[in-house]
């Protein structure tokens, strides 16, 4: 994370199911992390360029696409997986931090 990522532990977060905090943790990634920035700008510009493309992610249509708006799904499809696999890493150091949480909770730290 290229900012201070201000956490939240799981277990301090009221009323909060995990795939809501899952969510939570991905949606606040953009505002800390200039990666995570960075693919999301890109996406909005391709999105911007081809907006039958947007189409096609955001409603799972069936569409002719020409040979650019083709290429900008495969674009945007491999910035989807950057852009997951980025979650995944703030979840994992999320957990990573929540476990300290539960230690200091506990006593133990």
């Amino acid at each position: 994370m290229s900012e201070q990522f201000n956490f939240e532990a799981f277990a301090e977060a009221q009323g909060v199911d995990f795939r809501e905090y899952l969510s939570m943790i991905a949606a606040k990634l953009p505002k800390v992390d200039e990666n995570s920035r960075a693919i999301q700008e890109r996406i909005n510009a391709i999105y911007e360029q081809y907006p039958r493309v947007m189409g096609l992610f955001d409603r799972e249509a069936v569409s002719a696409l020409t040979e650019a708006e083709c290429a900008a799904v495969i674009e945007i499809a491999s910035l989807r997986n950057q852009r997951t696999e980025i979650e995944m890493e703030a979840a994992y150091f999320r957990g990573c931090y929540d476990s300290v949480s539960y230690l200091r909770k506990a006593g133990i730290l």
